[in-house]
């Protein structure tokens, strides 16, 4: 069987969920084509998707090495390299598929959140504003811009981006959160601890719509109240800065 119909049947076998078979085939083209960046690319995926992460990346790299010239093969390396926790190498693997192009707003709401892990928060809110620019309604590029520009102690703008967001999904915790924690910026502290109850509402366990609720309290003044809700959110995470702060104020 030629190189290119192992490929056909291996790139069968992933779009029918049948990874392992994918690799097999894959590993069997390689025998004839070491060097092949095809037989690369899905040997890597294969191998993705069957939880071989190392020998992924490996497959990926080797692939990218063949042949830069492939967006794709950078943003599923990207992909890879994030969930290894590489996330300087993952965030030059999507800045690479973008230099490629097409612009693709999902691999700059990537590239946002990247920054936004690495504390380049301006960066970080260009990159939103470039996936919104493409995708006015993407939903992730909206969170992660309000959760950047709340950082940035730009409330107003990040309210406004957390509203937009639960335009489109009127049942999102992590946009009530994040909005919890705009209102607070502005002290709206009633209002601050209306969003935490209904992120809270949906997402019951989380120590950071607690840390928001405890916040909301204090600024009310609310002290015991505060403790309380501040002790639930060490309860879930001993070591969440906020949730100590908290509680040390109450």
């Amino acid at each position: 069987m030629s190189v290119q119909d192992l490929c056909n049947k291996a790139a069968s076998a992933l779009q029918l969920g049948n990874p392992a078979q994918a690799e097999q085939l894959a590993l069997e083209a390689m025998r004839i084509a070491p060097r092949e960046f095809a037989v690369l690319h899905l040997l890597a995926i294969a191998r993705y998707q069957t939880r071989q992460l190392g020998p992924a990346l490996e497959a990926m790299q080797a692939a990218v090495a063949v042949n830069g010239n492939v967006p794709p093969a950078w943003t599923n390396l990207g992909m890879m390299q994030l969930e290894a926790g590489r996330r300087t190498e993952a965030l030059a693997s999507f800045e690479r598929a973008l230099a490629l192009g097409p612009p693709q707003a999902e691999i700059h709401c990537n590239c946002g959140n990247l920054l936004t892990e690495l504390n380049r928060l301006e960066e970080a809110v260009k990159r939103y504003d470039a996936a919104l620019a493409l995708k006015p309604g993407l939903l992730p590029a909206l969170i992660g811009r309000a959760n950047a520009l709340q950082t940035l102690h730009r409330y107003g703008e990040g309210l406004a981006d957390c509203d937009r967001a639960l335009a489109i999904d009127p049942r999102n915790a992590a946009a009530f959160n994040n909005r919890a924690a705009c209102l607070l910026g502005l002290s709206r502290f009633e209002d601050a601890m209306e969003s935490a109850d209904r992120s809270l509402k949906l997402r019951p366990d989380s120590a950071m719509s607690l840390s928001n609720k405890a916040s909301a309290l204090l600024g009310l003044r609310r002290y015991e109240e505060a403790l309380a809700v501040s002790d639930r959110a060490v309860a879930l995470d001993p070591r969440y800065g906020q949730a100590l702060c908290n509680r040390g104020a109450a």
